[in-house]
């Protein structure tokens, strides 16, 4: 978790980067209907969409396996909190995400909607739908960099289990070697002298 910030970006840095992605994707989306016939246009569209929705399905497998990190034995009570909060903000994140990857799928989808309704499709819409597929993209891209961040957090926490059992084995050492103490007959009569024997050794004398 202490290196994930410095890979995350600032706002207006993420604003300014999908601003531009999305504002080319348009662009593009406007130019190439002018190159290639609509029916290709869509058949892209469409397949590029089923991606998406692949690349989305792993990267949700390796969210939901987060919450097996909390299960680790290795960390205590404060650990435990703070590693669930990470991982509740982490998947909130995750699902807004999806949401607006819902949201994109069915707009990029549109040309397509028309053209099996039988209406005409202006160079707009597909404008709208290389764009929002550039959104898209944006989108995925930013789960991936999150997926790093969660194969750190994993190392994170790894360490933290190895470094406890470590020491839960030096432990059990020296327990063992305290359990294997024997007494030394000639250490018995080595210890504080009460004054009374001190007493009767100088009688003897």
């Amino acid at each position: 978790m202490s290196q994930a910030s410095h890979r995350n970006p600032s706002l207006f840095r993420t604003l300014f980067l999908g601003g531009t992605g999305i504002a080319a994707g348009a662009s593009f989306g406007f130019w190439i209907t002018g190159v290639l016939p609509d029916q290709t246009l869509i058949s892209f569209l469409k397949y590029s969409t089923v991606l998406l929705g692949i690349v989305w399905a792993f990267s949700m497998i390796v969210y939901n396996k987060l919450y097996d990190l909390t299960e680790l034995a290795a960390i205590d009570y404060k650990q435990h909190r703070g590693l669930e909060s990470a991982i509740r903000l982490r998947l909130q994140w995750f699902w807004f995400r999806a949401v607006v990857l819902g949201i994109c799928s069915l707009i990029i989808n549109v040309p397509m909607f028309m053209k099996d309704g039988g209406l005409a499709i202006t160079p707009a819409i597909f404008s709208i739908a290389f764009g929002t597929l550039m959104l898209s993209l944006f989108l995925l891209r930013r789960v991936w960099l999150e997926l790093e961040d969660i194969r750190e957090l994993r190392s994170e926490v790894k360490e933290i289990e190895r470094r406890e059992k470590k020491r839960t084995d030096q432990i059990q050492a020296l327990k063992e070697g305290a359990k294997n103490w024997e007494d030394d007959p000639r250490l018995d009569n080595i210890g504080p002298r009460s004054e009374t024997d001190s007493i009767s050794k100088e009688n003897d004398l």
